[in-house]
């Protein structure tokens, strides 16, 4: 058991600083421009730090609390989570709108360290992925994150 605890221990801690090293990649590698695609993907720093404060927002803090508050939660795909990468294009910059994104981080950090072991087990079926728990999500959305950090 207590390598279970070890494990969320650290998934929280790379949860939290994957949020960190998203910024310092920016401010180090992209400040001078934001809007230069970085592969064939035709993503940019801009894309990246938009698309990842709006499935942050849309997606996976609201996949949190249903899945914390809501008994056999049935979450839907969403695919209307790039609204605002034109809206913000130009008028905010990467490190501002990730700078929220790190907010919203701590939050979700604070909320799952102070979770209970049978927490993490919670289960919610969702359209794409099917049954999955709590700490598949988190996982999950860590792995999403971590994905756009090495496009950076």
């Amino acid at each position: 058991m207590e390598e279970l605890y070890e494990y969320r221990r650290r998934l929280i801690e790379r949860y939290r600083a994957v949020a960190d090293n998203l910024v310092a990649a920016i401010e180090k590698k992209h400040s001078d421009d934001f809007y230069t695609r970085l592969d064939d993907t035709g993503s940019s720093p801009q894309k990246i730090a938009t698309h990842l404060l709006e499935v942050e927002t849309r997606l996976f803090f609201p996949y949190l609390l249903r899945i914390l508050n809501e008994e056999q939660p049935n979450l839907e795909y969403s695919q209307s989570v790039d609204e605002v990468q034109e809206e913000l294009k130009g008028r905010v910059t990467p490190v501002a709108i990730l700078e929220k994104y790190q907010q919203l981080r701590a939050q979700e950090g604070q909320i799952l360290e102070s979770l209970s072991l049978e927490s993490w087990s919670r289960c919610v079926r969702h359209d794409t992925f099917g049954v999955r728990t709590l700490q598949w999500w988190v996982e999950h959305s860590l792995v999403h994150a971590e994905e756009h950090l090495r496009q950076l």
